[in-house]
């Protein structure tokens, strides 16, 4: 039955006929949803599978994502948008749609409490949007190559509120600036020995180069011989220029090797202008997600404790011989969403995994502060703080749209790359190019108790730290009291320390964090928190009951989540 639908699916995939619904944005999409999380009532079963009904672009090329775990309990995720992720959005939008209807209309599946798949339809299929007139003019030649790239990225932007950025980085500023600590590095010897010496004081300097978008950690042959090859170019300003930015493209593997739309064309994203600046210019996502760590704790260097980060370093996702990276576990509280590990010992990201029975008395202003229906019972919402045993836990929907940006094939999500940051350290970012790192954060100020550290409850959710839903208490709570000082409203972050990435052997699994401190003043950016778009629904007896097997391989209804996952 699996191979029946994937095969009907590729099928009718450039099919683009729908049924126009009433006037729908993605805002009063949003307005829809409770505030954190996602709601339901148990019926049949407590859990349901379900799959991503937002609108987030999926991007094939792993090299392309950066996915970051830091202080704070967040994570990021910031990829530049190529010309083939922006051309290719709407079509996999539609064909999304025309999955999930076929599933829906063949009884594949059913549709489970609320319907947002309906939601996700009515947006697409809006005149606010007109999606399928636009593809449809590009079907028929009616639109130039530039145009609908153009009309594209704009959607891509529409639907995606606050989370992507245009990129205008001046990088001859850059490198000017930088110049500075080249000379100084280099000031007892070749930049060559300096890195065989100083490999951690040498990485730093290569990220240096574009802080936050330069993010190397393997100090190969070839990476240290262009580092020299910029040194010895110091004392020609062109020749310097040069083998800076050979040494970006180097150090990032090509990442920014794209086209973009500029005066009506689409032209390499790096280019020199008319003034004779070399300039980096794209369209960005940046994702923040709150996140839920191990439950256990360190101090930092002022003596505040923080919740630990189990699994810092960078490293890969893994696959194993009875499952992708995307594992379905049997276990019902997994909600059969992906589980998506970067050690062998099983630590990876998922859901909440953690239920919060509304009906409990402790939960009754819940449904209020988080505007849940009042016949629902049930709650997933991430707790941000200690809870896990080791893994990275995100709210169910984050997952399912993280899973829907990462690449489609098994093979390029084994070439993904997780960075964990000491637990000391922040992330600090400049999110929109501007010239201004910021340290990364999300409005969600939620944390929850479980009602016991073993059993079934350890899935129980045992009520809200006192500090949940208060801004002020609860940054104190999870940063630290003397971390920051508030300013007209606004964190203010003095000197902090950030993570950079080691592999001490190009053959290990693992690369080591180390810490460099940030001098200066850093203003806490928060990005708004993204509402769970997700939808719930069950299938038949017999594939429902495979869902309890050890192996995905062998398991029809798991093969069949991950067809829509």
């Amino acid at each position: 039955m699996t191979k029946n639908v994937l095969s009907k699916s590729l099928a009718v995939i450039l099919i683009l006929l729908s049924v126009p619904l009433a006037a729908q944005t993605v805002e009063d999409y949003n307005k829809a949803l409770i505030e954190n999380g996602v709601a339901w009532k148990a019926g049949s079963s407590t859990y349901y599978p379900s799959f991503y009904t937002g609108f987030a672009p999926r991007v094939e090329d792993p090299n392309k994502i950066h996915f970051h775990l830091s202080r704070g309990n967040q994570l990021r995720l910031t990829t530049p948008l190529d010309e083939n992720t922006v051309l290719t959005y709407l079509y996999g939008m539609k064909s999304r749609e025309v999955l999930f209807d076929m599933a829906v209309n063949e009884k594949l599946i059913k549709l489970e409490q609320q319907n947002q798949l309906g939601l996700f339809k009515s947006v697409l299929n809006s005149p606010a949007y007109s999606i399928t007139h636009l593809i449809g003019q590009n079907n028929s030649g009616a639109v130039s190559k530039e145009e609908f790239y153009k009309q594209s990225l704009n959607l891509i932007e529409k639907l995606n509120p606050g989370r992507i950025f245009s990129i205008r980085l001046n990088l001859t500023n850059y490198i000017s600036r930088w110049k500075t600590q080249v000379e100084e590095a280099q000031a007892v010897g070749s930049l060559a020995d300096y890195a065989t010496k100083n490999p951690e004081k040498a990485i730093t300097l290569i990220n240096d180069l574009l802080p936050g978008r330069v993010n190397a950690f393997n100090l190969t042959s070839e990476l240290k011989a262009k580092l020299n090859e910029v040194g010895q170019a110091v004392s020609s300003p062109e020749a310097f220029v040069t083998k800076s930015v050979e040494l970006l493209q180097l150090a990032t593997q090509n990442r920014y090797s794209f086209k973009v739309l500029r005066n009506g064309q689409l032209l390499p994203s790096l280019y020199k202008d008319g003034s004779g600046q070399i300039i980096l210019e794209y369209p960005e996502l940046t994702a923040i997600y709150p996140n839920g760590s191990v439950k256990d704790y360190t101090k930092d260097r002022d003596g505040n404790q923080i919740p630990i980060i189990r699994e810092p370093g960078v490293m890969n996702f893994v696959a194993r011989s009875y499952h992708d990276v995307d594992h379905i576990r049997s276990e019902p509280f997994y909600g059969f969403i992906p589980k998506m590990d970067y050690t062998d010992t099983g630590n990876g990201i998922h859901n909440p995994a953690v239920r919060t029975y509304l009906k409990s008395a402790i939960y009754k202003n819940l449904f209020q502060i988080l505007n849940i229906p009042t016949n629902n019972d049930t709650l997933w919402v991430v707790s941000r703080g200690g809870v896990s045993h080791g893994c990275t836990r995100m709210s169910a929907g984050h997952v399912l749209e993280v899973r829907s940006i990462f690449p489609s094939a098994n093979s390029n999500m084994k070439k993904l790359t997780y960075f964990g940051n000491a637990s000391q350290d922040y992330d600090v970012f400049d999110i929109n190019g501007d010239g201004r790192p910021e340290v990364m954060g999300v409005k969600y100020f939620l944390a929850y108790a479980i009602a016991s550290d073993s059993g079934a409850g350890y899935r129980e959710g045992a009520g809200m730290i006192a500090q949940s839903f208060d801004r002020d208490k609860f940054y104190a709570f999870l940063y630290g009291q003397n971390q920051f000082r508030i300013e007209n409203g606004k964190y203010i972050f003095i000197n902090p320390y950030v993570s950079q990435f080691i592999k001490s052997k190009l053959s290990d699994q693992r690369g080591k964090p180390f810490s460099v401190r940030m001098m200066g003043e850093f203003e806490l950016y928060e990005q708004n928190y993204e509402k769970d778009k997700m939808q719930f629904y069950s299938m038949s007896s017999s594939e429902t009951s495979s869902l309890g097997g050890s192996s995905d391989m062998a398991s029809s209804g798991k093969q069949l989540v991950r067809i829509f996952g």
